[in-house]
C-alpha cells in the first residue's frame, strides 16, 4: 500500500486539504503491515549486526534518535557472545542486554548467525525468545499448519507476496518433526527451518500442537520457539521407566553418530577450540582458560601443516608438567615425557578433547561410550577420594583392602601324669583383598539395585 501524506486545508494559501475516501479507509482495515520502512525497501526494525562478540552494533533505517521503552528490535548476530553483552543502535550508545529481567547474558546465549529479538525496557535491552509481527488490526501473522511432518505449510490472509527478511510468522504445527524441516507460506516455496543460527532441526524440536515462532533471515526461517526440552542442556542423562525413547533423546549406549546430524551433542561431549602450536622444547600450548584436566586425551586437525613432532589423528595426553589455567603441555603417552616440536607450521589448528567419546571411522562421525550395566559415579575432579581418574573413564569392580579375624585351635601336652592334651585358641589377624557375596555366587560385588534405561539429550 503506497505511503500517503495527509495535509490540512489552508484558505490563505489556497491549499485544499487531503480528501479521504471510503476506499482508502477500507484499504487500511485490510492492509497487512509488512514491517517495511517508509520507502518500502527494508525492514523497519531489523538489521544485520556489524559489531563484535559481546558488543553488537546495528543501523536501522530510518535511524533512531533515542531508545524508547517497549521498542522491539530484531538483528542477525555476526558472532556468538562469550559473556555479558551490549547493543548499540544508530550510534546512540551501547546498552546492556539482559535475560529473564535482570540477568546478564551467559556464553552462547547469542549464537553467530542467529536472529535476535530484544525489547528496550527503559534501562536495558531484554532478550526475547519469541516475537510478534502485527497486522493493522492488531492480530499477528498466525495460521494453522496444513502440511506434514518436516514440511510445514501455512496460508496467511491477506497472502504474502514474498518472504521479507526480519518478519516473523507464527503457526500451530500439525505434526512433530522427525528431522530437518521446511516451511512454505502462501505457496511461495519451501524454505529450511534452522535453530540457533545455522543448525538443522533435530527430531522433536517441533511438537504436534505447539505454536511455533520463526523469523525469516534472508536465507532460512530461524526457530525462535524453544523446543519441548524443558531447558535440559544437551548431553544430559535421563533415566526413564519406559522403553520408548523420548523426542530429542537417544539411548545411552555404544553408537557411532554423524557429527553433522548431532552437531550440538558433538560440541557438548567433545570440547574443541583453535590453538597455536609454537615450536618449542618442550611444546607449551597457550590457551586462556582452556578448561582441560591433566590426563585428558586430545587430538589435532589442521587446515595446513603441524610442526614436526605432532601428527594429525594421533592421541596425546595433557601432562602435569607446565600445567596452568592458561597453558599446558602434552605427551604421546599418559603421564609420559613432554612433546618437543621443531620445523615450521601453518594453517589453523583445532584441538579436540576425546575424554568422553572416541573418534569415529572418519572425520564425519564420533562414538559415544556404552555404560549399560554400569553404575555412574560423580567425578572426583581433584577432591582426592577417587584419585587418578580421568573424566568419563571406566573402572573395574573391586573390594577395599580389609582385615578378617580368624580363630585357630591348637593341641598341646599339659605335662600331667595322665598324659593327654588341652586345646587352646589364638587369634590370627590378616589382611587381604578377598571376599565373597553374603549368599549365592556372583562375578561382581554390588549393592541392591534396579535396572532402568538411560537416554542422552542431543
Amino acid at each position: 500500500m503506497a505511503k500517503t501524506i495527509f495535509v490540512d486545508a489552508d484558505k490563505s494559501q489556497g491549499r485544499l486539504g487531503t480528501r479521504v475516501l471510503a476506499a482508502f479507509l477500507n484499504g487500511i482495515f485490510t492492509h497487512r503491515h509488512r514491517g517495511l520502512n517508509q520507502n518500502g525497501d527494508g525492514a523497519i526494525d531489523y538489521a544485520l549486526d556489524t559489531g563484535a562478540a559481546n558488543a553488537y552494533v546495528i543501523a536501522l533505517t530510518p535511524a533512531l534518535d533515542a531508545y524508547t521503552p517497549g521498542m522491539p528490535v530484531w538483528f542477525q548476530a555476526s558472532a556468538a557472545n562469550t559473556g555479558p553483552s551490549t547493543l548499540n543502535i544508530n550510534g546512540i550508545g551501547p546498552t546492556g542486554i539482559k535475560k529473564f529481567g535482570t540477568q546478564l547474558l551467559a556464553a552462547e546465549d547469542i549464537r553467530a548467525g542467529q536472529v535476535i529479538c530484544a525489547v528496550y525496557d527503559g534501562a536495558c535491552f531484554q532478550l526475547i525468545t519469541r516475537g510478534l509481527a502485527q497486522q493493522s488490526d492488531g492480530t499477528v501473522n498466525y495460521a494453522a499448519d496444513g502440511g506434514v511432518a518436516n514440511a510445514y505449510a501455512v496460508n496467511l490472509t491477506p497472502a504474502l507476496a514474498g518472504y521479507i527478511t526480519g518478519v516473523p510468522v507464527l503457526f500451530c504445527a500439525a505434526n512433530t518433526n522427525t528431522g530437518a524441516a521446511t516451511l512454505s507460506i502462501n505457496g511461495l516455496g519451501a524454505v529450511s527451518i534452522k535453530k540457533r543460527g545455522n543448525l538443522a532441526l533435530d527430531a522433536g524440536d517441533i511438537v504436534s500442537g505447539q505454536v511455533i515462532v520463526a523469523t525469516y533471515d534472508g536465507n532460512c526461517f530461524q526457530l525462535l520457539t524453544p523446543a519441548f526440552s524443558n531447558g535440559v542442556p544437551v548431553g544430559s542423562i535421563l533415566y526413564r521407566l519406559s522403553r520408548q525413547t523420548p523426542p530429542g533423546y537417544i539411548p545411552f549406549k555404544a553408537a557411532s553418530l554423524l557429527r553433522a546430524q548431532y552437531a550440538e551433542l558433538f560440541s557438548a561431549l567433545v570440547p574443541q577450540f583453535t590453538v597455536s602450536l609454537p615450536v618449542g622444547s618442550p611444546l607449551v600450548i597457550p590457551k586462556a582458560a582452556h578448561g582441560l584436566y591433566v590426563g585428558e586425551r586430545v587430538r589435532f586437525v589442521t587446515t595446513g601443516g603441524l610442526p614436526t613432532g605432532l601428527n594429525v589423528g594421533q592421541d596425546y595426553y595433557v601432562i602435569a608438567a607446565g600445567y596452568t589455567a592458561d597453558t599446558f603441555e602434552i605427551s604421546a603417552t599418559l603421564g609420559g615425557a613432554a612433546i618437543v616440536t621443531s620445523g615450521t607450521q601453518n594453517g589453523v589448528h583445532t584441538l579436540f578433547c576425546w575424554s568422553i567419546c572416541s573418534p569415529g571411522a572418519d572425520e564425519t562421525t564420533f562414538n559415544i561410550p556404552d555404560p549399560r550395566g554400569y553404575f555412574l559415579r560423580i567425578w572426583d575432579g581433584g577432591r582426592g577420594v577417587d584419585t587418578n581418574r580421568l573424566f568419563g573413564s571406566f573402572q573395574d569392580d573391586a573390594l577395599a583392602t580389609h582385615t578378617h579375624q580368624a580363630n585357630q585351635t591348637t593341641s598341646a601336652n599339659d605335662g600331667g601324669t595322665g598324659g593327654g592334651s588341652n586345646g587352646y585358641a589364638r587369634n590370627i589377624p590378616y589382611t587381604g583383598a578377598t571376599g565373597g557375596p553374603s549368599t549365592g555366587n556372583s562375578p561382581e560385588t554390588r549393592p541392591l539395585n534396579m535396572a532402568v534405561p538411560a537416554y542422552i539429550k542431543y
